[in-house]
Order: C-alpha cells, then structure tokens, then sequence
C-alpha cells in the first residue's frame, strides 16, 4: 500500500495534514460498519486514494466532454484526504479503543471547509465538488452543487470499493443475537465488559478478554494485508 502522508507532502495540505495527524491516525471510520477500530480512518482513507489513482489512469473519457482526466494527482489526493475528515470529530473515544458516534453542529462537510478556512486554506472548484458530493447521489448538497464531477464520480466509486469489497470490521457481535456490542463500565466502576446494544431486551454478555483476542487477530491479519489486483 502507498504511504498517504508521502502523498500529502507534495499537496497544499501538507501541513494541514501533519497538524491533524495525531487525531486522523487514531480515529476509526465507523463505528459498527467497515474499518470501524482505531485506525481505520488512516487505512479506509489510504485504500481510497490507491484506488482513485489507479481509476484516473485506467478509466475512458467521452471524447466530447471529457477528453482527458480534468483533474491533477494532487487533486485526487486532497479528495482521498478529506471526504471522511470531519471523523476525527464525529467519532469520539469513550474507553481506549471503543468509539461512538457524537452529533457536530455543522454538516460534516461544512466542518472540513471551516477548518481549512482557519488554515487559509481554499479548494479548487474539482477538490470542493468531490468533498460534497463525496456521498454520490446521496448527498445533502446534490440540489446545491447540481453537477458531479468526474474527480467526485472515482471518490464516490473509490470509497465504495473500499467500504464494500476491501471490507474490515471490528464489529463485536452478540453472541445470543449478533447485535453489535459495545464497551460498558460495571457499577463499581472497575469491571469492564461488552454488552449487546439490544439490552434490556437481549442480555448477552463477552468479557474483555475474549474481544481483545479477538482485536489482536483482526490487527494481525491487517498488518498482512495487500490489495490483490486483477491483471
């Protein structure tokens, strides 16, 4: 896999990037969904700009419209970057390694541009319409940009790829009916267990042992883990 950051380094962003590091590299990209641990922002993030390079390269262009790629590697690299950024807000810590979703006052997309601004930082106008349309079709500002892209359209292909083909999950299940668990704090304050999000109606219970056994060999297979592609 290539090395986001060395990416970055030759981009607008570069130290935009080294000031949120700490907090990028932590976070996860879900909560109970794909690359939903600590660091799955980093490596979700990484897949989706390897894939959009590759699509850049390889991908035909209508000969009317778009003769070539109207978009730079910097570009796709400022996109990759910054379509899941405002995680590193909406996703807070609660115990070490255990996150949960948390509502912002602004739309994530807005916070993004917000904190650019602070930085002095402007988007081009393919970098702003693929950060808002980075949802697809499904987008909150679809009826405000109007047009997508062809920088938005390999985001939106890229980030779907990576959440639905290179699939990883953390996701601790229930053991009596494979709902999602999530970390709780016994009353004395010291016992630490999983409990099914479906309590009180499911009373399934994993102790922390067994769920750490279970990270260890979730990060194992990640440190392994390279792109197959096809020929």
């Amino acid at each position: 896999m290539l090395d986001l950051y060395l990416y970055l380094k030759k981009t607008k962003l570069a130290a935009f990037a080294e000031e949120y590091r700490s907090a990028f590299d932590r976070a996860p990209a879900a909560e109970t969904y794909h690359h939903n641990f600590t660091g799955g922002l980093l490596l979700h993030t990484t897949e989706v700009l390897e894939i959009m390079l590759k699509l850049k390269k390889s991908l035909p262009y209508n000969n009317l419209s778009y003769s070539r790629p109207d978009f730079s590697d910097e570009e796709v690299t400022i996109a990759a970057y910054l379509h899941d950024f405002a995680k590193i807000v909406t996703y807070v810590e609660d115990a070490k390694d255990a996150w949960r979703w948390t509502d912002i006052e602004l739309p994530a997309e807005v916070w993004t541009l917000n904190e650019l601004a602070k930085n002095g930082i402007g988007l081009s106008d393919n970098e702003l319409n693929a950060l808002l349309y980075a949802e697809g079709g499904w987008s909150d500002f679809k009826e405000f940009i109007k047009n997508m892209k062809p920088l938005a359209v390999i985001l939106h292909m890229a980030d779907m790829w990576s959440a639905k083909v290179l699939y990883f999950s953390e996701e601790v299940t229930c053991p009596l009916c494979n709902a999602p668990m999530r970390k709780r704090q016994g009353k004395d304050g010291r016992n630490i267990f999983y409990g099914c999000t479906r309590y009180p109606n499911c009373t399934g219970l994993k102790n922390l042992g067994d769920v750490e056994k279970e990270r260890k060999a979730l990060q194992a297979k990640i440190k392994k883990y390279q792109h197959i592609y096809l020929e």
